[in-house]
């Protein structure tokens, strides 16, 4: 009874009026698929027309009630849950193997089965493109949607969907390819998920100088979170390679530049010797006056590194702050061995891995 329950509730929700209608259709499928025809012909009478009738009207209903639906994710739900309703397996694979498919009547459910099918897909891929469109490509954010990090204390987590603080594009990007996975054909899915997910990353960067901090690295957190989160949820998605490789490409990019903003932070004489010096142009004296001024300014500010990195707790979940954590110590790894070979001094490299342990055992 499960199937028809469900069919019942979603017939009434495309028109609570059709109690008839919907009851007959009821009754049909019930003998359908859990009674094996045994009273098929004793329902209708072996009346073909009074079947065509039933279905006609049934096929009214669906097709009036999808040409007046609105964007809304809900109606996005309801017209996936009629597609898989009408594709269950009783359907498409029980009943063409039943002895049901000798009867003359069968032809007419099986037609009307595919046309609905049919008219359904369309209309959910053209309610697809204008979701994404109008709440994902064309999203206007509110102050509210980019009060970072305000945002996370201000938010009751457990009303929210997925049960996380996202930008609101992410959340309906991951809402719609989770209904269209199962309702489309892997084509149609393949082209609306990359179309929604380039919409999404695109989106999500665009907000990024959006964020009232004064802080840049708010802004570049903010992606990474709405990112990550992203990345990981469409990876079971195999239709969706090209616009994961995207996504990926952009986390990348972004850990970079946060890698970079606290090796800035961190050792700012360092960078500004990697920039400048000319190694032929110093004495030894005045090499290793810098040198020992990097060490120094190294030592100082990773006494407080702590609570630099301490942000990433906000935003970051702990496998995504891992993965960036790992970027950040072997960067720093990098650039002491870039000095290294700048100072031509082995011992160099040493000193300063010693002073970055704060930030490399964070």
């Amino acid at each position: 009874m499960p199937y028809i329950s469900k069919l019942l509730i979603t017939l009434q929700q495309i028109n609570p009026f059709i109690c008839d209608v919907t009851r007959e259709a009821g009754i049909y499928l019930f003998i359908i698929f859990y009674k094996e025809g045994k009273l098929f012909r004793t329902l209708f009478n072996q009346d073909c027309q009074a079947l065509k009738i039933m279905f006609s009207s049934l096929f009214d209903i669906y097709s009036s009630f999808i040409s007046t639906l609105c964007y809304k994710c809900h109606d996005i739900g309801i017209l996936c849950n009629a597609i898989t309703y009408l594709k269950d397996e009783q359907i498409l694979y029980r009943l063409p193997h039943s002895k049901l498919i000798q009867l003359p009547e069968y032809s007419i459910f099986n037609f009307c089965v595919n046309e609905l099918v049919t008219n359904i897909s369309e209309r959910l891929v053209y309610l697809s493109l204008n979701l994404i469109n109008n709440l994902i490509a064309s999203f206007h954010p509110s102050k509210n949607d980019l009060n970072y990090p305000a945002i996370f204390s201000n938010s009751n987590v457990q009303d929210l969907p997925f049960k996380l603080v996202l930008y609101p594009p992410t959340t309906n990007t991951l809402t719609l390819l989770s209904k269209l996975h199962f309702s489309l054909s892997n084509e149609l899915f393949s082209q609306i998920a990359n179309t929604a997910i380039n919409a999404c990353v695109d989106s999500i960067l665009h907000a990024i100088p959006q964020i009232p901090s004064n802080n840049e690295l708010d802004g570049k957190l903010f992606a990474l979170r709405n990112l990550c989160i992203l990345r990981d949820q469409i990876i079971p998605f195999t239709e969706v390679d090209t616009s994961l490789r995207k996504v990926e490409t952009k986390v990348q990019e972004l850990c970079g530049e946060i890698c970079n903003y606290f090796l800035k932070t961190f050792c700012p004489s360092g960078l500004q010797v990697l920039r400048d010096f000319v190694f032929d142009d110093k004495s030894q004296n005045e090499i290793k006056v810098i040198q020992s001024q990097i060490i120094e300014e190294l030592v100082h500010n990773s006494i407080n590194s702590k609570e630099d990195l301490n942000i990433l707790h906000v935003y970051l979940h702990q496998v995504h702050l891992k993965e960036l954590l790992e970027i950040l110590k072997a960067r720093i790894v990098y650039f002491a061995h870039k000095l290294t070979i700048l100072f031509r001094d082995q011992d160099f490299e040493k000193r300063f891995l010693e002073a970055a342990k704060p930030i490399l055992n964070y």
